[in-house]
């Protein structure tokens, strides 16, 4: 698709003014996320999401396989591969 939003510090380019701020906290550092349990703080709110699975314990991603489980959709996607799968198979 057209990215007509450049940033003006590197070559990222997207097609909403939303992503090219989220893109800029790169550069500036800025961390707004933080963790209200520990001194952990991050760029993006999705971050911040995945960060608090340390905390709760919480593992949503279950392997049907086998009793793996993961807080984290990228090893679990890493993980199926062990079976054979791809995640979304």
């Amino acid at each position: 698709g057209e990215k007509p939003y450049k940033c003006q510090l590197c070559d990222y380019a997207c097609g909403n003014l939303a992503n090219l701020k989220r893109h800029g906290r790169i550069h500036s550092g800025d961390k707004p996320f933080q963790c209200s349990l520990c001194s952990y703080s991050c760029n993006q709110s999705m971050n911040l999401k995945r960060h608090m699975l340390r905390h709760t314990g919480e593992k949503p991603f279950q392997c049907r396989d086998c009793s793996y489980t993961t807080g984290h959709w990228d090893n679990y996607k890493r993980h199926q591969k062990i079976h054979g799968h791809t995640a979304e198979s």
